[in-house]
């Protein structure tokens, strides 16, 4: 895989991870109405602090983080070319 098609790559699975992000974050509101609207508390909330949907939306920002963080160090970083050692001869 060359540095463009690594780069490529991580811009696609970091645009699959916003996508993500936004459902989530959707999700989240919905799952909060429905929960005022028929008045009932999230369980794992009022144990923990956070809900499932904090907690998987908190990790999808990180994701998201660090795959910038890839992009950007792939579209700086210098192209190195491995070439194929033979052995010596005898």
């Amino acid at each position: 895989m060359t540095r463009q098609d690594a780069l490529t790559k991580a811009r696609q699975e970091r645009a699959r991870a916003e996508g993500l992000l936004r459902d989530l974050l959707a999700a989240k509101a919905e799952s909060e109405r429905n929960l005022a609207q028929s008045n009932e508390k999230d369980r794992l909330k009022a144990v923990t602090g956070r809900s499932a949907y904090d907690n998987a939306i908190a990790s999808t920002r990180r994701l998201v983080e660090m795959l910038d963080r890839a992009c950007a160090e792939a579209s700086r970083a210098p192209v190195v070319t491995v070439r194929e050692m033979t052995a010596p001869v005898a």
